[in-house]
């Protein structure tokens, strides 16, 4: 199953998730797995990718519209390749 992620670090009108909402969309991931946070700043809670990354089972894939939407979590990509590892799921950048 692929499940999406999408941030943006406002959550004004100056920032929407419309973009990254297309991209995954197209490229097939399900509206009802999508994933989103709306938080800046390196120590926010990324409650929504954490919530994707309990949503994923063995063989799962999270999909982001780009990497740069994992940067500052948790020390960066380093976290989700050791939790993605554990899943035998690949991250994708379509």
């Amino acid at each position: 199953m692929l499940i999406g992620y999408m941030r943006v670090s406002t959550d004004g009108d100056r920032q929407t998730l419309d973009l990254q909402r297309d991209a995954l969309l197209a490229s097939g991931v399900d509206e009802r797995h999508l994933l989103e946070d709306r938080v800046s700043g390196a120590g926010a809670a990324r409650v929504g990718l954490t919530k994707a990354l309990a949503f994923m089972k063995p063989g799962d894939c999270l999909v982001v519209w780009k990497l740069d939407r994992l940067r500052r979590i948790c020390r960066g990509y380093k976290f989700l390749e050791e939790n993605a590892a554990g899943l035998h799921a690949p991250l994708t950048d379509p």
